[in-house]
C-alpha cells in the first residue's frame, strides 16, 4: 500500500483540487505472494483518503467470470465512484453491472480496439453492428508485442476509421 499512498499523496499534493486523480487497481493477485480482494478492501479506502477521486477495479486477464462483482466489493467499502473493467464488452453484461449496482461505469479496452464505435452504437441500438472482440490478442497484444501498430483480426479497418476523413 505504501508506495501508492505515496505517489497518490504527492499527485494530490502538487495538484490540488485541479484535477481528476483516477487509479487503476487490479483488486486481487492470485500469483504466489500475492495480495487478497480482503488487502484490496483495506487499501481502496486508504487511497479515497488520500485523495483519489475514482477507482478503477480491472483484474487481471484470466479465466471468465463475473468481474463486475470484485468491483461491487470494492463499491461497498468506498464513497468515490468505481469503474468495472474486463469482461464488459457484451452489452448485456456491461448494463446489468450498472443496472444490479455493481459499478457506476464500465470501462472496455480491446473491444474499442476491435470497434471504436461500440459505444455509439450501444447507445444507438444498433447491437447487430458490432464487431466483437474475441479476445484472441493476435494483433492487439500481439502488434505492442511485435513492436507494430495494434490493430483487429476482426476488424481490419482497426485504428484506421479516421484516416478517411483527415
Amino acid at each position: 500500500m505504501r508506495l501508492g499512498l505515496e505517489i497518490v499523496r504527492a499527485i494530490r499534493a502538487a495538484a490540488g483540487d485541479r484535477l481528476l486523480l483516477l487509479y487503476r487497481h487490479t483488486p486481487q493477485e492470485d500469483a504466489p505472494g500475492g495480495y487478497s480482494l480482503a488487502d484490496t478492501l483495506q487499501f481502496m479506502p486508504e487511497l479515497v483518503h488520500a485523495g483519489v477521486d475514482v477507482l478503477d477495479i480491472s483484474p487481471s486477464i484470466g479465466p471468465h467470470g463475473e468481474h463486475a462483482a470484485l468491483a461491487a466489493a470494492v463499491k461497498q467499502a468506498v464513497s468515490v465512484p468505481v469503474i468495472a473493467v474486463n469482461g464488459m464488452r457484451e452489452v448485456a453484461r456491461a448494463e446489468a453491472a450498472l443496472r444490479e449496482g455493481k459499478c457506476d461505469l464500465v470501462a472496455l479496452g480491446r473491444q474499442l480496439i476491435a470497434d471504436a464505435h461500440w459505444p455509439t452504437k450501444v447507445r444507438d441500438g444498433r447491437l447487430g453492428e458490432i464487431i466483437a472482440c474475441t479476445e484472441c490478442s493476435e494483433a492487439c497484444f500481439g502488434g505492442l508485442r511485435r513492436g507494430v501498430p495494434i490493430g483487429c483480426v476482426n476488424n481490419p479497418a482497426s485504428g484506421k476509421e479516421y484516416l478517411a476523413q483527415a
